[in-house]
């Protein structure tokens, strides 16, 4: 499973202000993944792919919910991941990090789902 070659993994933000991913799940086919069959979703922010993550978002506690529309395309299955960044989670980050998510099946496999960079931004005051 990979993300979808239309769903950039890269993201800048202001810190403290609220953003949402959408990232699209797709077989080596290219075809959609049904994101409802996973057990857990989560999703990581942290300084580097070595460190312990800054913030975490799990599909069971509601920080990655799901979607059949990305872009625009309505798609027969649940094949979009939404994770929420709410502006709190950000608002004492500034600069460089790597985030990440990975998706836990029901016998309880666990597989990359996607990589990417992630900037926070520090914005001046009005």
């Amino acid at each position: 499973m990979k993300a979808g070659a239309s769903s950039s993994q890269d993201f800048e933000v202001g810190a403290g202000m609220r953003t949402d991913l959408s990232v699209l799940a797709l077989d080596a086919n290219g075809a959609p993944v049904d994101l409802a069959a996973m057990t857990e979703i989560t999703w990581r922010l942290a300084v580097n792919r070595n460190s312990a993550a800054i913030i975490t978002k799990l599909k069971s506690l509601g920080g990655v919910t799901l979607s059949n529309s990305h872009k625009g395309v309505t798609y027969l299955v649940q094949a979009v991941a939404l994770i929420r960044i709410d502006a709190a989670d950000g608002v004492n980050l500034a600069g460089n990090y790597v985030h990440d998510a990975s998706v836990t099946f029901a016998d309880g496999a666990k597989r990359d789902f996607f990589q990417g960079k992630a900037s926070f931004v520090k914005r001046l005051s009005a």
